[in-house]
């Protein structure tokens, strides 16, 4: 087939025939203007069909092939987005791969490439609507690189490739009102775009997923891949070859409730996730801006990147894994990881480190074992022939947890869920989440992590034996504590009394004394109105009395009647205070 004509030899045409137009109507007068009034016009509405600038600089058509020696891309209507050759900044080749950045940020930025394994080593490379109506790579050689590889129902010349103002690029079938055969947003690579889509299909097995990129200046496929989890509660996850290396716990319908301080994680807005009975969980980010996308990067960590204009950078708004707890399975079975804490590493109650010459040396991954073992245990060693038997288990509680990994449904409400675990000797722990319900877990617990101001509450099933363990030693740490609070109080009751003010001093009866003795005195016939006058005589204190009397000295002495001795007395002043 003939190659189109270009718009650059169009336009050059264009200027030629102007040219001859407008010398030759100086000799023939305005019949040629006529005819460049006319036939310019059809002839350009004829070329417009085959030519890239008529479509607009978003399309490819089997007509319209980008050249990376012309160096031609396409640039989405709204200005955002680019397609086309590129090599990654601070590359120490020249290779060339094809894909998806944006156009107007300052810092290279690309979301997706095509032939990320399989890259070209010049600028002869062609990006093309190939010969079976599929989105084609090719090289100098004319060999095809890479290839959207779908089954197309058209003619090649009925498809054609538009860079949406989303970053996505579709191939679709202008013959059948637009259909779209194959979309960029359908093949993931290192980065979660708004109006994306991940998620595992349950009919057909498949799950997209994001793929990181070898290292940051090597598109290649990498190590590590982020997608959903088709577990009984779906997750998000990030593997490293196949092999889990973070979770974010499972989703409630809001949040997923293994990520710390979940309530307060902004990104979360616009985050949708939805499951049915076939396995299908999808989740989407709606997000009116497009200058934002979640990234994997080459290390195997989630980054949230939001555009600042104003700083001409991309701003970090989280980052997933942030802490070593956050490394899957770090503390082993049974063990729980606290960053908090030193070693963060912790066996929780009722269990010992697996082997404690490693736990000591700081490499936890064997995690811990039970101490005693719980009540089906022992009734099996009994049915065998064993000693067992002994109380029921009980549940020892852990606050604000990241709950482990594999849980299990069940129907029970938030007062039977304990009973369910209980009834049922091969569950470990259950927890309860409004938005989840009641989940269980059977056999080892592995990957919890103790938070500071989220998570949910867990409850650990231990032998009866480890809760009187814990009481006789709550009870010792207790004793104490009650023995100094008495001791301190009873010093607290000491001082008080001590320095509260003191009682006045006992008087001296010395003179009231005299004065009943002087009145035993007096004759029993004596008159009422006589004893009465005698009531009323005023009281002296003795020390005052022996003063004025000078010790009663025999100076002083008047005489001696039937009352007892007289003395004279002379007037004191003391001060009464």
């Amino acid at each position: 087939m003939t190659s189109p004509i270009s718009a650059k030899h169009l336009f050059t045409w264009i200027i030629l025939e102007k040219q001859r137009n407008h010398s030759v109507s100086k000799s023939y007068g305005g019949s040629v203007s006529i005819r460049r009034r006319f036939v310019l016009p059809l002839l350009l509405a004829f070329t417009c069909f085959s030519l890239r600038f008529c479509f607009g600089e978003d399309r490819i058509t089997f007509s319209t092939p980008i050249k990376d020696s012309e160096s031609e891309t396409l640039l989405c209507k709204s200005g955002i987005f680019r397609f086309g050759f590129f090599t990654p900044v601070n590359s120490t080749t020249r290779l060339r791969y094809v894909g998806i950045w944006y156009d107007k940020i300052p810092l290279q930025t690309v979301v997706w490439v095509a032939n990320k394994d399989t890259p070209i080593n010049d600028t002869s490379g062609v990006i093309s609507i190939y010969k079976d109506g599929n989105l084609a790579v090719t090289d100098g050689r004319n060999r095809l690189l890479w290839s959207t590889n779908v089954t197309v129902p058209v003619a090649a010349n009925a498809t054609w490739v538009q860079l949406m103002d989303s970053g996505n690029l579709m191939l679709q079938d202008d013959r059948n009102n637009g259909e779209t055969l194959w979309e960029s947003f359908k093949h993931p690579y290192d980065s979660f775009m708004p109006r994306m889509t991940l998620g595992t299909n349950g009919i057909t097995g498949d799950n997209l997923k994001l793929t990181s990129w070898r290292s940051h200046d090597d598109p290649s496929t990498g190590n590590y891949t982020a997608g959903i989890a088709p577990f009984t509660f779906p997750e998000l996850l990030v593997w490293k070859n196949n092999d889990i290396s973070w979770r974010s716990g499972p989703w409630n319908g809001q949040v997923f409730i293994g990520l710390p301080n979940m309530d307060s994680l902004l990104f979360l807005d616009g985050f949708n996730l939805n499951s049915d009975n076939q396995g299908t969980i999808s989740m989407s980010y709606a997000n009116d801006s497009f200058m934002c996308h979640f990234n994997l990067d080459p290390d195997g960590a989630i980054y949230q990147k939001d555009w600042s204009t104003s700083m001409r950078t991309w701003r970090i708004g989280v980052k997933f894994p942030f802490t070593d707890c956050d490394a899957y399975g770090r503390c082993g079975p049974y063990g729980t990881c606290d960053t908090r804490e030193n070693p963060p590493c912790i066996c929780v109650k009722g269990f010992v480190p697996k082997n404690s010459t490693e736990w000591n040396g700081g490499k936890w991954s064997n995690g811990c074992v039970r101490k005693a073992p719980l009540l089906c245990e022992r009734q099996r060693n009994v049915s065998n022939g064993g000693g067992g038997g002994g109380k029921a288990d009980a549940f020892f509680k852990l606050q604000k947890m990241k709950v482990p990994v594999n849980a299990e449904r069940s129907q029970a409400n938030e007062q039977v869920c304990p009973k369910v675990c209980l009834d049922n000797g091969s569950c470990t722990a259950y927890a309860y989440d409004r938005g989840i319900g009641c989940m269980l877990w059977s056999g080892n617990l592995v990957d919890m992590q103790s938070f500071l101001g989220s998570g949910i509450d867990l409850y650990i099933r231990v032998a009866h034996s480890e809760l009187k363990t814990h009481s006789k030693l709550a009870i010792m740490i207790a004793a104490p504590v009650i023995g100094v609070t008495l001791i301190a109080a009873v010093c607290i009751l000491l001082a008080c009394r001590k320095f509260k003010k003191r009682p006045e001093p006992v008087k001296d009866r010395s003179a009231e004394i005299l004065f009943k003795r002087m009145e035993a005195l007096t004759s029993d016939n004596e008159s009422a109105s006589t004893q009465i006058k005698l009531k009323e005589l005023p009281l002296f204190d003795f020390q005052v009395l022996a003063t004025s009397t000078d010790n009663f000295s025999l100076r002083n002495k008047l005489g001696q009647g039937g009352f007892g001795p007289v003395y004279k007395v002379k007037a004191v002043y003391r001060n009464k205070y």
